[in-house]
This record gives structure tokens, C-alpha cells and sequence, in this order.
């Protein structure tokens, strides 16, 4: 199971993930999470820019619709890099709630037994203070948890 959030550190988790996935011929499942209080989960720029794009494009919905979009977004640019790779079963998941608990609890419904995530690249203070996605599935996981750093 890969985890993915639309940064390049997810698309080289999900790169990892499908070549993983091709070589032990099993099926790969792709989740995104919509966080449902993104006060906790994103930088004020990022909130700032969905609440604008959600008021730009008269969404009725809001900043929820917003959300919703970009979740389709990030899981049409996955099955634009998964293409070449179209022999991999491939199932497509867009959960809402805590990022962390959320790709815990995929990953146990769908038995995976590696979870691969990338790696945002927020260093110590941006982990101190906006906490680690990434720390926190490894310490929640009961599988195999790979961390893809972004590429450089």
C-alpha cells in the first residue's frame, strides 16, 4: 500500500511502491487522505490557497469540495505515473479523517504488508510542530512501514 499526498517525496513513494508491487505480483493500493480538521495537518499558506481556489471556482461545497478535488487530482496524477505499469492490480482509495490513523487502518483492512510513504521533508521544527505523518503510521502500524525520501 502506498500513501500519497501530491509531493514529489509520494510520487517516489508510489514509484517504489508499484516497482515493489510488479516484482512480488500483488496488488497495489493507492490511498489518499482528505483531513478532516486540516488546521493540525497544514501549513496557513496551503490552507489560505484551497479556501481561495474553493471561492475562486464558486465551489458551493467550500473548502470540503475543494478538498474532495484536489483528492481526485492527486489519484489522477498516481494513475498517470502508474501507466506504464498497467499490469499491476491497482486499487484507487480516498479516505477522510486523521492522516495517520486513515493509512493505519487501510492498511489493515486491505492486509497489506508494507506501507510505503514519502517523505515531506519538513525537517525538526516543522515535525515538532505540525507532527510526523510518517513517525506516527510507523509507531501505529502493525506491518512494514518504508519512508521514500523525496528526490533531490
Amino acid at each position: 500500500m502506498v500513501a500519497i499526498d501530491g509531493s514529489e517525496g509520494a510520487i517516489a513513494a508510489l514509484k517504489q511502491a508499484a516497482d515493489a508491487a510488479e516484482a512480488g505480483r500483488s496488488r497495489l493500493v493507492v490511498l489518499t487522505v482528505e483531513p478532516r480538521n486540516p488546521v493540525f495537518h497544514e501549513p496557513n499558506a496551503q490552507r489560505e490557497q484551497i479556501a481561495d481556489y474553493a471561492r475562486s471556482e464558486h465551489l458551493p461545497g467550500g473548502e470540503a469540495e475543494a478538498r474532495g478535488i484536489i483528492a481526485e487530482d492527486i489519484l489522477a496524477e498516481a494513475r498517470r505515473v502508474l501507466h506504464p505499469k498497467a499490469r499491476i492490480g491497482t486499487l484507487y482509495v480516498t479516505r477522510t479523517g486523521d492522516p495517520a490513523g486513515e493509512i493505519v487502518s487501510c492498511a489493515r483492512d486491505y492486509e497489506a504488508d508494507t506501507i510505503y510513504l514519502g517523505s515531506r521533508g519538513l525537517g525538526l521544527v516543522g515535525e515538532i510542530l505540525l507532527g510526523s505523518v510518517s513517525g506516527r503510521v510507523k509507531s501505529l502500524a502493525s506491518c512494514e512501514v518504508v519512508v521514500v525520501a523525496k528526490p533531490h
